[in-house]
């Protein structure tokens, strides 16, 4: 059943080119993901007491970027190796002030965002227009 399933979900010739370009593009060629953490934050319409038109109400308390941000500097206690911070969200503001959080806070970190990540601000795959092309992780 799971080889069957892997079968027919298979990307296509195109979706795989375009899963690849966009890994070269976000990832340093040095990079190591022993040495390598994820921070998702998940923000926008899943969050209550959000003002977006459109989306459904939320459905929990979003933490603070403090609360990720610590989570990162335990991470790195724990394993002083680290050297790699990802970080992706579908909220651009959310995700720009948590890079700022670690430049202040961890500048020994080399912080990766995932480019052309579609950063439209809510959950809704109906809003898609905020995909970024042709960005890069240069100016982070």
């Amino acid at each position: 059943l799971a080889a069957t399933l892997a079968y027919y979900l298979r990307p296509n010739p195109y979706i795989r080119e375009q899963i690849d370009k966009r890994l070269r593009q976000s990832l340093p060629s040095d990079i190591d993901p022993d040495r390598t953490i994820g921070v998702p934050i998940r923000r926008s319409d899943k969050c209550y007491g959000h003002t977006l038109e459109g989306s459904a109400r939320g459905e929990l308390d979003c933490p603070a970027l403090d609360v990720y941000l610590n989570g990162v500097k335990q991470f790195v206690d724990f394993d002083p190796l680290v050297e790699n911070v990802i970080v992706t969200s579908e909220d651009k503001a959310a995700c720009d002030e948590f890079v700022e959080l670690v430049k202040k806070e961890l500048p020994q970190l080399r912080i990766i965002l995932n480019v052309g990540d579609v950063q439209q601000g809510t959950g809704s795959g109906s809003m898609l227009e905020a995909y970024v092309d042709e960005a890069s992780n240069e100016d982070v």
